[in-house]
């Protein structure tokens, strides 16, 4: 009966534990360790989630608290991300040892590897034109003045929309960035409040 167990292809473990974390355990038959995995990754994405809600919602000031958690959130996921697909691949390395067996279906093996590969390009789509929406709908700017105290302070960092007004109309009480008019250069940013329209 022992004789009858076929051996499982490493990478596709890595290749599962890409798609989603803990599938690639899953796979090697270690049932409690892929569903931690998978508990520890639809954590992540709910806090990542809930990061970026925070991150954009306008009356929530960024704290230097705040700031390093979200620094912290990366690391640990990068992380996190890096060690379950070694992990995915020694998982099914052992399942084989385990048994007495070895991986040596080739076409497996390429398919696995072609996928990991494809799986990768895809998921890098988003990010890109994530990526390149948010350079082009944001940028950050740092107070260099007190005159819009006590709502902004020198030295405090801001986050403006750069496409707020496409579908928008300005209003009264919107704060603005615009080039300031006297400057040659056209480096000097002023900060200022909507008080008339």
């Amino acid at each position: 009966m022992e004789n009858n167990i076929k051996a499982k292809e490493p990478w596709m473990g890595v290749l599962l534990n890409y798609i989603f974390a803990g599938l690639g355990e899953l796979y090697a038959g270690k049932k409690a360790r892929g569903f931690v995995f998978v508990v520890i990754e639809v954590l992540l994405w709910v806090i990542g989630w809930s990061m970026i809600h925070i991150g954009i919602n306008p009356d929530i000031k960024i704290t230097e608290t705040l700031f390093a958690a979200v620094l912290f959130f990366l690391f640990f996921s990068l992380i996190f991300s890096i060690f379950v697909l070694i992990d995915g691949y020694l998982c099914v390395k052992e399942f084989n040892i385990s048994k007495g067996t070895k991986a040596s279906n080739v076409v497996i093996r390429i398919l696995s590897i072609v996928g990991i590969v494809s799986v990768f390009y895809i998921n890098r789509f988003p990010e890109y034109a994530i990526k390149d929406y948010f350079i082009n709908s944001f940028k950050a700017y740092k107070m260099s003045s007190d005159s819009m105290k006590p709502a902004l302070q020198k030295e405090d960092r801001i986050l403006i929309d750069k496409k707020a007004y496409i579908n928008n109309t300005p209003q009264r009480g919107d704060t603005i960035v615009f080039i300031y008019p006297k400057d040659i250069n056209k480096r000097f940013k002023a900060f200022k409040r909507i008080i008339s329209l």
